[in-house]
């Protein structure tokens, strides 16, 4: 047997059997890593709640719950396994359905289980999320966030440093974001909002296609130029400072001052 899997038999509990047609069970597992290592969370159908905390390690507590809809609530948490690999500098987490389309739910729908995450981070992460179909709330966080998502939302409440952002549908909202160093989004019918600061200032690059944006007054230094469905605009927010190029096809923008 793997490392990785011997982790994943060893930390697997089974907290409720069954729970009128829903079974569950909890992974919990808890690593150092150094204060700007890496992180890569690999996640679909559920929830995860990313938190920053002031230690040099990583936290994962994960619940596995069978849909309603599943005709075999048991199976299906059962092959649900929870991948955790790490190191002193990167930890991998990952579910994995086991061989997900060998029972089906009612209806044909999908029966593979919700799995819900609360993981606690170094504040200072080098964070990659890759998720299908999830709901992710992440914490005030500094260093550096990759976010790979195919409908999924995301709320993020504070970002201070590199941002790199590929959206396919889905929303992203984030509170406050503050650029240390060069920003990049890439969305494709994707709802955005971000709320930015003129004190602290960044540089804007936007390209969309099929999107108008709304901006709050004043916010931009220059005209956004429209030309039939393509918006362009060049310029600067505040001050200026590290770039954020952004790039979308259809979806929404709103920018507004924080």
């Amino acid at each position: 047997m793997s490392r990785t899997a011997s982790l994943s038999v060893a930390c697997l509990v089974l907290v409720a059997a069954l729970n009128g047609a829903t079974a569950s069970k909890e992974f919990r597992r808890t690593a150092p890593l150094a204060a700007n290592g890496r992180v890569e969370l690999r996640s679909e159908r559920g929830t995860a709640r990313i938190l920053p905390w002031d230690r040099h390690e990583v936290e994962v507590v994960a619940t596995i719950q069978a849909r309603p809809e599943t005709l075999d609530p048991e199976e299906s948490v059962r092959r649900t396994q929870i991948r955790f690999d790490a190191t002193s500098d990167s930890i991998l987490i990952q579910t994995d359905f086991g061989e997900r389309l060998s029972d089906r739910g009612w209806f044909g729908h999908d029966a593979v289980p919700l799995v819900h995450y609360e993981i606690k981070v170094p504040r200072s992460v080098d964070l990659t999320v890759n998720d299908n179909r999830s709901e992710i709330e992440i914490g005030d966080l500094l260093g550096r966030v990759r976010l790979h998502t195919d409908r999924s939302a995301v709320h993020i409440t504070s970002f201070n440093g590199a941002l790199d952002v590929d959206a396919d549908r889905g929303s992203i909202r984030i509170d406050r974001l503050l650029l240390a160093s060069q920003g990049e989004f890439r969305t494709d019918r994707t709802d955005v909002e971000l709320g930015v600061s003129s004190t602290h200032g960044m540089t804007l690059d936007l390209d969309l296609d099929r999107v108008s944006p709304e901006v709050d007054s004043g916010l931009l230094s220059g005209l956004i130029s429209e030309n039939h469905r393509h918006v362009t605009y060049r310029g600067s927010i505040g001050r200026g400072g590290p770039t954020l190029r952004y790039n979308a096809d259809r979806g929404s923008l709103r920018l507004h001052r924080v």
